[in-house]
């Protein structure tokens, strides 16, 4: 109002109070408008943290997420592995119980043929015996009628590879008879030679035979061959 008065001395104290009445809003204009941009950037902090930690929450969630699934998988994979190993386990069980099952069978009835063997006839024996050597795709011929304990084996285009003795049953093979073989397997120019003792070979015989072309076969071995016959029995 002074300013607009008409006085100039009062206009001049009106235009001053005017100036610093502005000047006194404008500041107080820019302290509010500080303090306005000051809250709006600590907002915007809190809302950057609050976003900041949610992402962190996330991740970390996820992150949670990820190991629990690798876990599960990896406990899955582990049982799985158990069973697998579990199921071979008993695979391998049974096959050796099986196994352990025919073996004794086999053993059972091998003991049944040494025992019956044992027994048989001379006479008896020395058929049995051509008989398993058929099998071994040995054919069989007597030698001698004054030997009915030799067999002379060919194979099957004729040719004499093997010759066969028989001890008699009641007599344990020794080093004479390894010694008379040996010589009735040279004259004849045979490649091997057998000589069957059921009732078994002095030691002696035993250690002679190691360097000689000659097969001690008793019971059990006899036994077992006609059991397991094999083609080509001479090597």
């Amino acid at each position: 109002m002074l300013a607009l008065g008409g006085d100039a001395g009062w206009q001049e104290v009106g235009w001053t109070g005017m100036a610093l009445g502005g000047s006194g809003l404008a500041g107080w204009l820019w302290r509010v408008w500080k303090v306005w941009q000051d809250a709006q950037a600590q907002q915007e902090a809190r809302q950057r943290r609050a976003a900041l930690r949610a992402a962190r929450r996330e991740r970390a969630l996820q992150e949670r997420a990820r190991r629990r699934t690798q876990k599960a998988a990896k406990a899955q994979a582990a049982k799985r592995q158990a069973e697998a190993r579990s199921h071979q386990q008993q695979a391998q069980r049974l096959r050796a119980a099986q196994e352990a099952a025919r073996r004794s069978q086999q053993e059972q009835e091998i003991a049944a043929d040494v025992a019956w063997l044992r027994a048989l006839p001379d006479a008896e024996l020395v058929q049995e015996l051509a008989a398993t050597f058929a099998q071994r795709g040995l054919h069989a011929l007597p030698s001698d009628p004054e030997a009915p304990f030799d067999l002379y084996l060919q194979d099957a285009t004729g040719a004499l590879v093997a010759v066969a003795r028989c001890v008699p049953s009641e007599r344990v093979a020794g080093v004479v008879d390894v010694r008379a073989v040996e010589a009735w397997r040279q004259d004849a120019g045979a490649q091997l030679a057998y000589l069957v003792a059921r009732a078994g070979f002095a030691p002696a015989a035993v250690a002679l035979v190691r360097d000689m072309p000659i097969t001690l076969v008793e019971a059990y071995l006899l036994a077992h061959w006609r059991r397991s016959p094999e083609k080509d029995a001479v090597e």
